[in-house]
């Protein structure tokens, strides 16, 4: 079994964060962890973020002064113990197999060290 963390750096996503959180919490493999960071967000994303965290053991929540979102994956990063994270932004979902495929992909190449996916 694969253990993977969630980072979720965020800055002012109000209008995505729910949609985001609910598509990694729909994965039909789950992460250990969500860890979103938030870079300082002046509307209500953090009191989104807060309100997943008190209903959901596997969510953590950071909150930072704004310094950029490299700092903030960053900080998500430093946070994590497990051997694989995936970095997903606070205004994009992923579809309800997305680990699950992504994962996959370590069968058939089992010493990769980074996965990466992009779409048109």
């Amino acid at each position: 079994m694969i253990n993977y963390c969630v980072v979720i750096p965020l800055y002012n996503k109000e209008e995505y964060l729910v949609a985001c959180i609910e598509s990694v919490l729909v994965q039909t493999y789950q992460p250990r962890q969500i860890v979103i960071v938030n870079d300082g967000s002046t509307d209500c994303s953090l009191e989104i973020a807060k309100d997943f965290a008190a209903q959901v053991d596997k969510i953590c929540v950071i909150d930072q002064p704004n310094a950029g979102v490299s700092v903030a994956r960053n900080k998500g990063y430093q946070t994590v113990d497990t051997e694989w994270v995936a970095f997903l932004d606070a205004d994009d979902t992923w579809a309800s197999d997305f680990s699950e495929a992504a994962l996959s992909l370590l069968n058939v190449c089992p010493k990769a060290l980074m996965l990466g996916f992009g779409h048109t």
